[in-house]
């Protein structure tokens, strides 16, 4: 979690007016991820394949959940192009190449049928 200030905006009733506003941030002012983290953004695009070789999809979106993030993975066309959601746990997600834009999953029986 990152604490942002912005210039002229010094309180809540300044803040009203960017109520629903995004705020874009050069990703290469961002501090670094920590060791074995990576930032939502980062994971959008990373194909995903299992530990055997096979394409399952690849990630369009990152959910929050109380207990880990899930990614949402669409997967190939050959198999319907439908959603998938990954629990981003080390148990499932065993690697993340971020220079590659590849991530390997050992997925749990049942996880990416349909």
């Amino acid at each position: 979690m990152l604490l942002v200030g912005l210039a002229g905006i010094g309180s809540r009733s300044d803040l009203e007016r960017w109520i629903g506003s995004e705020v874009h941030v050069d990703a290469t002012t961002l501090p670094a991820a920590g060791e074995g983290e990576l930032y939502d953004f980062e994971a959008i695009g990373l194909a995903v394949h299992t530990t055997g070789g096979i394409l399952v999809g690849t990630v369009i979106d990152v959910l929050p959940s109380p207990a880990n993030d899930l990614w949402v993975v669409e997967a190939t066309p050959a198999d319907g192009g439908r959603e998938i959601l990954i629990p981003v746990v080390g148990a499932i997600v065993i690697e993340i190449d971020l220079k590659s834009r590849v991530a390997v999953i050992d997925p749990p029986a049942g996880l990416l049928e349909e």
